[in-house]
Parts: structure tokens; sequence; C-alpha cells
């Protein structure tokens, strides 16, 4: 499956993604870097290969996005790497993905014949992505039930402020929110901004979706 690496709203290569450990969610494929990538982002890669004591901040301050020719993001819990030294600068690179949720790696990539999203659900920009990844961190409190969570945006219904992200935390077993956006920066009710939890993308789709699909269309 063809997919594009970002780094913040940056296009920094391309890559073909096949699968690697499946029941780690793992995910592989050469990687094309741009000039994009060579002039902001690999002397970034090769200080995270040499240095003996990593900096997490300024390794994910560089926010890199993966998205499928589908335009779906993915969300790689495990993060993601790439195979670039500065003694081996000319050598073919490679990028590894860990922790992608494995249905979506069979319904998306193995199988790769489901369809992404129906009307009035609609795919997202990287900028979008991530003003709405932004935008959720300023709405929950320390109170709310996504407080600590990881989440990637991941569509938003057409014409209104609801948006689906993937999430990940060790409070919740669901594996997606459904979150009514505010745009009104932190509240203190806990129960704001309003959610609706799925256990996976399937139930989203069979529970939200659908039924949206039908009302959009009659």
């Amino acid at each position: 499956m063809k997919a594009t690496i970002f780094s913040n709203k940056d296009v920094i290569g391309t890559t073909n993604l096949e699968v690697g450990d499946f029941s780690m969610g793992g995910l592989y494929g050469d990687f094309y870097p741009n000039d994009n990538y060579f002039s902001k982002i690999q002397k970034y890669v090769w200080k995270f290969w040499s240095s003996k004591n990593t900096d997490f901040k300024e390794w994910n301050s560089l926010k890199f996005n993966i998205q499928l020719e589908n335009e779906m993001f993915l969300m790689p819990i495990g993060g993601i790497t790439f195979d670039d030294v500065e003694e081996l600068k000319h050598d073919q690179k490679r990028i590894d993905l860990a922790g992608v949720d494995t249905k979506i790696i069979e319904d998306f990539i193995i199988n790769n014949t489901r369809t992404f999203l129906e009307e009035p659900w609609e795919s997202i920009s990287i900028e979008q992505k991530l003003a709405f990844e932004n935008e959720l961190k300023k709405e929950i409190n320390s109170n709310h039930i996504l407080a600590g969570s990881s989440f990637s945006a991941f569509s938003i219904k057409s014409g209104c402020n609801n948006v689906l992200f993937e999430i990940n935390s060790k409070k919740i077993e669901q594996q997606f929110a459904l979150v009514h956006l505010t745009w009104k920066g932190k509240n203190d009710d806990k129960n704001f901004p309003k959610i609706e939890l799925f256990k996976d993308f399937d139930e989203f789709k069979y529970l939200r979706m659908f039924p949206d699909k039908i009302e959009w269309e009659y």
C-alpha cells in the first residue's frame, strides 16, 4: 500500500508499506525521501540513532504522520523510525511502524478492498488533522475520560464539528472516540467535549457511519 509521510505539515517522502510482524502491528517499506527530509529531518534521524540518551521531546516535536493512498491516517502507537544513519547515508532508506491496529492492517493493507469512508463522513488533510488534535488537547481537562490518552484524528462528518479520533488509553478499552469539538477551549465540566466510544472502526461504521449515510441520502 502506497503511503505519504509527513513531518508536521511537510511531506517528507513516500513508501510502499508491507506487513512485518502482524501480531505487533508492524509495517515497513523502502523510504523515498524528498528535499524536505534532507533539509529538515535527516539530522534529527542521525541524532536519534547516534545519541545514547534520545531527546524524545525533540523527536516527538517532529510530529510524523503516515497517510495511506486511500487518505486514511495510521496511528502507530509503537512509534515510527527511519533506517538512516550518517555512516551509510547513501544506502536505501527504510521506514518502520509499530503498533498499528491489526484490524486496520488486515482490512486496508492486506486485503485493500474495503471502502474507507461513506458520505457524509470525509477524510481529512494533514492541516485538519493537526488542528483537530491540538484543539482536543485544549478542550479536555484533567478529569475528562480522554485525559492521558494519545489520539489521532481520523475523519470528520461533513458540515459539523464531529470528529472521529483513533485513541490509545490505559483507562479505555475502546479504540475510537467520536468527539464534538467546541472550539471554545477548556471547559471545567468533565463531560465536555461530548464523546461517544466505539470498540473499533467496524463498530463505528455500523452504528454511526452507515446510519448517517442513509439519512444523508434520503
